[in-house]
């Protein structure tokens, strides 16, 4: 499952568990951009309808990803190791519970009990190796996520030492993908309809939280600070995740977006504030004074209710707000670095920044795919394609890119300036080479009943077909992208009259 890599995101294990992280890095393999919506809801759920400590993941996982277009499969009486195989052979990414106790290279290694998931992509039957995306488990860097292997005797031995000492109603869950088609901005006002309802029908979680720790009999203020801190960390999950989708997807006023930014960053601070000052009052004796040093905390809170309000009013009131046609939009992979301008049919790619964004063995290539689910159908995908590189023997690879339901990854376009190749990624066969006249083409491919026909021409008219193959395995995203290796030097791609229009089966 070469399409599934290790996230993106900045979040340390403060904001993002160790279980929640590789759930959130098997869903963007799946389907790139969505690992943000499952976040946001994720922590929608955990910070504004519970406390941190009462919600389970297996069932809020069950809960939100079928709505993003996943089937979760949880299996409890198995042969681990069988089971892994099997499902990693059906396309399934595998998620495993697991004890680092038994892990050698984990500081916990024979000393303490402590329960860990692994996002377990693929393996090697011949030498018994499962290929793994986890946490270095360092302890210098415990946050940094990469792809290694781990022996099958030893995903074993954690897998079921996790059943001995924690919940025997665990076990291993694989994710695939639904048919079902995701109206993204609909899902986004429904979480927004959760949020208003939640704050309007219950008092804050908070106040919960402090009258059961004033009234327990033997309460831990250090356990309990500690769990509030990060209960504030998750809601600056939530609040980050919902503006980047608001940024990405809507038309909200950029300055509207900035000053709910600038409550949250206030909102967190005072939280933090009034926490560590309960602390101190706490061990003095005082633990009614809650009430009066969280007023300013509460205070922000209420202010950022009636802004959330707000915009769902705007949203409401105003379809124009959403970028595009519902179903239609783009779904930028590999854009952290804003190298892709423009919307609906024209795109840019500029590349200025000195970097190179190869996908050979990882993909870091930018890409806009659309947010739309052609599988089961046929279609055409066309683009008018001009090249920009100011100096000779640029290096990269830039057109239609096309990844397949098992992660395979196409791309079909210009290589080098020179000519047009079509070319999957790790391998070093090209079924198709085409010799280039001009820096400005149309490329179009277009797929009927299971037939991939790539064509090229240099106008609408005079467009001719250069290959032809069976052997594709069907699409799951489509779009234009464009990866760049050797010797940095400034590119531009523009991307016109980019579309898919769907034909008759």
């Amino acid at each position: 499952m070469t399409k599934i890599k290790p996230g993106n995101d900045d979040y340390p294990l403060t904001h993002l568990t160790c279980f929640e992280k590789p759930f959130g890095i098997a869903v963007e393999g799946l389907a790139s951009g969505h690992s943000s919506l499952f976040y946001m809801y994720l922590k929608l759920l955990t910070t504004h309808e519970c406390l941190i400590t009462d919600y389970d993941l297996y069932d809020l996982c069950s809960e939100i990803l079928p709505k993003l277009g996943f089937r979760l499969n949880l299996f409890r009486e198995c042969d681990p190791i069988l089971l892994i195989e099997e499902q990693i052979a059906a396309g399934r990414p595998v998620l495993v519970p697991g004890n680092l106790r038994e892990l050698y290279y984990s500081s916990h290694f024979d000393a303490t009990d402590w329960p860990h998931m692994f996002l377990i992509t693929g393996y090697d039957k011949e030498h018994e190796l499962f290929s793994v995306i986890d946490g270095t488990q360092k302890r210098s860097n415990e946050h940094n996520y990469e792809e290694f292997v781990i022996p099958y005797p030893i995903i074993d031995k954690m897998y079921r030492s996790y059943l001995r000492n924690y919940a025997s109603e665990t076990g291993i869950v694989s994710l695939e993908r639904t048919e079902q088609a995701i109206d993204i901005p609909r899902f986004i006002e429904e979480s927004l309809d959760l949020y208003v309802a939640q704050r309007s029908d219950a008092p804050p979680v908070e106040i919960a939280f402090f009258e059961a720790l004033t009234s327990s009999p033997s309460p831990s203020i250090d356990l309990s600070t500690n769990l509030l801190l990060k209960h504030i960390n998750y809601k600056e999950v939530y609040y980050s995740e919902l503006f980047a989708l608001l940024t990405r997807y809507s038309r909200v006023d950029p300055d509207d977006l900035n000053r709910m930014k600038d409550k949250v960053n206030s909102l967190a601070e005072k939280w933090r504030k009034a926490i560590t000052r309960y602390a101190v009052h706490f061990k003095r004796g005082k633990t009614g004074s809650w009430r009066e040093i969280t007023v300013p905390a509460f205070q922000e809170e209420a202010d950022m209710c009636r802004m959330m309000q707000e915009l769902r009013e705007r949203l409401s009131h105003h379809a124009a707000c959403w970028i595009e046609e519902r179903g239609s939009l783009w779904i930028y992979e590999n854009n952290r670095d804003k190298l892709i301008a423009g919307h609906g049919t024209r795109l840019l790619f500029h590349f200025a920044n000195s970097k190179l964004y190869n996908s050979w063995i990882n993909d870091e290539s930018p890409k806009a795919l659309l947010n739309q689910d052609l599988k089961g159908r046929n279609w055409l995908f066309s683009c008018e394609v001009c090249a920009d590189a100011t100096e000779p023997e640029t290096e990269y690879h830039g057109g239609i890119v096309l990844r397949s339901t098992t992660g395979e990854l196409f791309f079909w376009g210009i290589y080098r300036g020179e000519s047009l190749v079509l070319q999957k990624i790790g391998d070093d066969h090209i079924p198709s080479t085409v010799l280039l006249s001009a820096k400005r083409f149309i490329l179009e491919l277009e797929h009927a009943g299971g037939l991939y026909m790539f064509r090229y021409g240099y106008s609408r008219d005079e467009v001719k077909e250069v290959y032809r193959t069976t052997a594709l395995k069907p699409v799951d995203q489509l779009g234009v992208g464009c990866k760049t290796w050797g010797t940095y030097k400034p590119l531009t791609l523009t991307f016109s009259d980019v579309g898919v229009r769907l034909q008759p089966s």
